[in-house]
């Protein structure tokens, strides 16, 4: 399946990721399976702050981030934050 989605992450966000890895495997591959939705919005846990921004609440992490549907050719997520909510 093509994803329908690219997706960037911030320095922070990919920084946490990566160095925290493997404890945020979990949360890596729930971001990575937006990429493959029609409207990159989770079914719960997502809340819009702001036109095109969501805060998303999973796995007891807290995910910010920018749809952005009108780059071409392919529309991206730009991944702002991602910290562990306790």
């Amino acid at each position: 399946m093509e994803p329908l989605w690219d997706i960037k992450y911030s320095i922070e966000a990919r920084n946490y990721l990566y160095d925290s890895y493997p404890y945020t495997e979990d949360i890596l591959i729930e971001i990575e399976k937006l990429r493959f939705t029609e409207a990159a919005i989770p079914i719960a846990g997502c809340t819009q702050i702001e036109p095109h921004v969501y805060m998303w609440t999973t796995l007891r992490h807290m995910v910010v981030y920018r749809r952005m549907p009108d780059i071409d050719p392919r529309p991206a997520l730009w991944i702002a934050i991602v910290k562990p909510v306790d």
